[in-house]
């Protein structure tokens, strides 16, 4: 068991000797990971993917895919315990329906995680040094992910791809990959569109440990046993994800990198969208917060804005009215040394939600951004999303 004490730091230090090398990461990707977990994408080219595939009706306006017929990938961001797990299959579920009728490979659900039962010293690692099982590990696996990505991307597959941005450059060069790909047999770039989960810390720091102590399928990735995320694992996602978002509003020196983003709220409502396709950004959208034509984007405010919204009254009656938190206390005792501590942090931090908070010192251009008046949520349509790019 993962304990809420201090993290290791991937594959840095004592952990640098578990990264592998070039060669060997390269041959377990090929020989193990590839057969295992991506043979429907290994047993595709590009021209069977797309060879007499009718484009699904559409508007004509999307740049590469969804309505327009060509390769889409969503990649869903949020730091640990945001409620990825719970919004990634309606994604998923979105982009195979999109996908019908084409004969591209089906859907690519990636996830770092789920590679690091496929390094060596994992096995030995989770039975003798658990603490140390997964940031040994991690460098491989996202280097896995990386290649499985560039695989789905010359099959021209559509992917839902999942990042906790602990690792931001990681999560940048994914979506270059992505941008820079296309289908070549109909040569129809990649429509790459970002969910990005706008979660307060209480509620993500929450979720880890419900899912954890109540041992929920959340607290798995593939082959992976029960965890508990660290602390400073959480911590480092919160902050790695606020720097995603700054780069996706143009931060760096690749513009605006995302054909579509959308921002949402823990239960899939929608605070924030934004397409750098004029024809749907519009200030028409029933959503209160979409950016209008020609505006800059602003996911960065618009994530911080939402981690101090104050809970709405759902949240309220199923987060701190209702009985996850007693039962939390329940479990706590010789133990589970640590939980009783971290329900009464979790507890703090839902204090400070209960109203406004008072305005940050800066947030992106003023603290006016990032603070009310709060935009209505709007629930999200994943299929429009996908399709489309519209969020709504």
């Amino acid at each position: 068991m993962e304990t809420g004490s201090a993290a290791p730091r991937d594959g840095q230090g004592p952990l640098a000797q578990y990264v592998l090398s070039d060669a060997e990461s390269r041959r377990i990707f090929e020989e193990e990971i590839v057969p295992a977990e991506l043979g429907h994408l290994a047993d595709h080219t590009d021209a069977d993917a797309d060879a007499d595939a009718e484009p699904p009706a559409g508007d004509g306006q999307d740049g590469g895919g969804g309505g327009g017929g060509g390769p889409v990938a969503v990649l869903l961001v949020g730091q640990t315990g945001a409620g990825k797990t719970r919004t990634a299959p309606l994604l998923a579920a979105a982009m195979s329906g999109s996908s019908s009728g084409t004969r591209r490979p089906r859907v690519a659900h990636l996830i770092a995680d789920t590679y690091k039962t496929y390094h060596p010293a994992y096995a030995s690692l989770a039975a003798q040094r658990p603490t140390l099982a997964s940031p040994a590990t991690g460098p491989d696996a996202r280097r896995w992910l990386a290649m499985a990505c560039g695989l789905a991307a010359a099959r021209g597959a559509d992917c839902v791809v999942e990042s906790a941005c602990r690792h931001p450059a990681d999560f940048e060069d994914l979506v270059r990959l992505f941008a820079s790909s296309s289908s070549s047999s109909q040569n129809k770039r990649y429509a790459v569109r970002v969910v990005v989960l706008a979660v307060p810390e209480a509620l993500s720091r929450l979720g880890i440990l419900v899912r954890f102590h109540h041992a929920l399928p959340e607290a798995r990735s593939g082959r992976l046993p029960l965890r508990l995320t660290p602390v400073p694992v959480h911590d480092a996602t919160f902050a790695g994800l606020l720097d995603a978002a700054a780069w996706l509003d143009g931060g760096g020196d690749d513009g605006v990198p995302a054909d579509d983003v959308v921002v949402l709220r823990r239960g899939n409502r929608v605070a924030y969208s934004y397409s750098r396709r004029p024809c749907l950004s519009s200030s028409s959208s029933p959503a209160a917060a979409t950016a209008a034509a020609g505006e800059s984007s602003a996911v960065g405010p618009a994530l911080l804005r939402e981690r101090r919204r104050p809970l709405t009254p759902e949240e309220l009656r199923l987060r701190v009215a209702g009985a996850e938190l007693d039962a939390l206390r329940s479990l706590a005792g010789a133990d589970r040394p640590q939980l009783g501590a971290q329900v009464a942090e979790v507890e703090e931090l839902l204090r400070g939600l209960e109203s406004p908070p008072p305005p940050p010192a800066t947030c992106g251009d003023g603290a006016g951004d990032c603070d009310g008046p709060f935009p209505d949520l709007q629930p999200f349509n994943p299929e429009a999303f996908v399709k489309h790019g519209r969020s709504v």
